[in-house]
């Protein structure tokens, strides 16, 4: 290396020499600023993603707050829990339309919660209640009885199911993200606490 160095002419040195002085520390700029750049880049996109991500735990905390509070809001009900202790047999056609209308009146006072799809109450003597973003009351019943389970086993008071199959089969909203309490009642002559239903809300995964 050295003696291809001393074999050059004094014009080539110096050529060399522009170059190491001139080029080599502009090239170790631009490899510098470019580190730079990417770290900077990848810095801003963690941020972002972890604002992002920040925003969707937030919207989440206030969902699951409002719709619990929703749940212990209808549960509480006498209206409700008395249409559900009655057997579905002994109800006549106009006391079912006028429990309906009226428990219909009550739960559509929480329908302008942003994302509710719908509300459901499942009576263990077959009554249903629903209001929501159809009329159609068809029921898939795998999905509500499985739904009816899982909420009867779960420790919580009110059971996060996750995202789930729609238990209503005419809603346009075929997957949701549903919560449910089991709703009790106590026998005035036993005092023995008795399951009367199952309250299952409905909230968009969109």
């Amino acid at each position: 290396m050295f003696r291809f160095i001393n074999r050059l002419n004094i014009t080539n040195k110096f050529i060399i020499f522009l170059v190491l002085i001139g080029v080599v520390p502009l090239l170790t700029a631009g490899l510098v600023a470019y580190q730079t750049a990417k770290e900077s880049l990848v810095s801003a996109a963690l941020k972002e993603q972890e604002h992002i991500l920040s925003g969707y735990r937030d919207n989440l905390v206030l969902v699951q707050e409002q719709v619990e509070s929703l749940i212990a809001n209808i549960s509480s009900v006498e209206t409700i829990t008395n249409a559900l202790l009655r057997p579905q047999k002994d109800i006549t056609t106009y006391e079912q339309l006028a429990t309906e209308v009226q428990v219909g009146y009550i739960l559509n006072g929480y329908l302008n919660i942003k994302g509710l799809v719908s509300i459901h109450v499942v009576g263990e003597q077959g009554t249903h209640f629903q209001v929501g973003d159809t009329l159609d009351t068809r029921i898939k019943e795998t999905v509500r009885d499985q739904i009816k389970l899982d909420a009867k086993r779960s420790q919580a008071l009110v059971h996060w199911v996750g995202v789930t199959e729609n238990l209503n089969a005419g809603s346009g909203h075929h997957f949701v993200l549903a919560a449910a309490q089991t709703m009790y009642s106590t026998n005035r002559a036993t005092l023995e606490r008795q399951t009367i239903g199952t309250l299952i809300v409905n909230y968009s995964t969109a």
